[in-house]
């Protein structure tokens, strides 16, 4: 098929001479493979990028507890987050929203517990414009399992929500924590981005 000419290009309604919006590029910043005890936190993070992805894939060490993995930034443990999280679980048997303008953490990625096996949780959270000092940081946050999360009846656990962190503080470190304190099982792979465009 012979590529569009300029002209035939107008008549699609855009021309070759346009200006187009860059794709996004995202750079590995740093992975850590089975980090070990209940926290992990990515520090002195480049302020070169646009903005951040975590990538999470990975469960929890207690058996046979589901949980998740839930991230901190620099180092605020107070109340200074707030989340909107509409999630599905499986035990409910229909979507049903969480919300929290006091939270201990900015956002979250639900995984299973030790014993459920083969099965293991993943999801991803952006943080926009993380640099910006002019701006509190949000960021969107998504995943979950499918699966006998608690090794019993619990079958799947999914989310999808925003979360805020209420600073203009530029974003230096993400602090990554499990929740009740457990640790990471092995075989938890935490994956630092970070992205240039759009």
């Amino acid at each position: 098929m012979p590529l569009l000419t300029t002209q035939s290009a107008r008549s699609y309604g855009f021309s070759l001479s346009s200006s187009f919006a860059p794709i996004s590029a995202y750079y590995q910043i740093a992975t850590i493979l089975s980090p070990s005890g209940s926290g992990y936190t990515f520090s002195n993070i480049p302020q070169t990028y646009d903005h951040l992805e975590l990538r999470i894939f990975g469960k929890d060490g207690r058996n046979p507890l589901y949980s998740s993995c839930n991230v901190q930034i620099n180092g605020d443990t107070a109340g200074n987050y707030n989340m909107v999280a509409p999630q599905v679980d499986s035990r409910v048997g229909a979507p049903y929203g969480g919300e929290s303008f006091s939270a201990g953490f900015g956002a979250f990625v639900y995984w299973p517990g030790a014993s459920s096996s083969t099965y293991w949780g993943s999801g991803s959270i952006k943080i926009f414009e993380y640099t910006n000092t002019n701006k509190n940081k949000t960021m969107i946050f998504n995943g979950g399992y499918v699966g006998y999360g608690d090794g019993t009846s619990e079958q799947g656990m999914v989310t999808s929500g925003m979360g805020n962190w209420r600073s203009t503080a530029a974003v230096t470190s993400l602090v990554l924590t499990t929740n009740g304190g457990s640790s990471f099982a092995a075989g938890t792979r935490l994956s630092l981005y970070g992205i240039k465009g759009a």
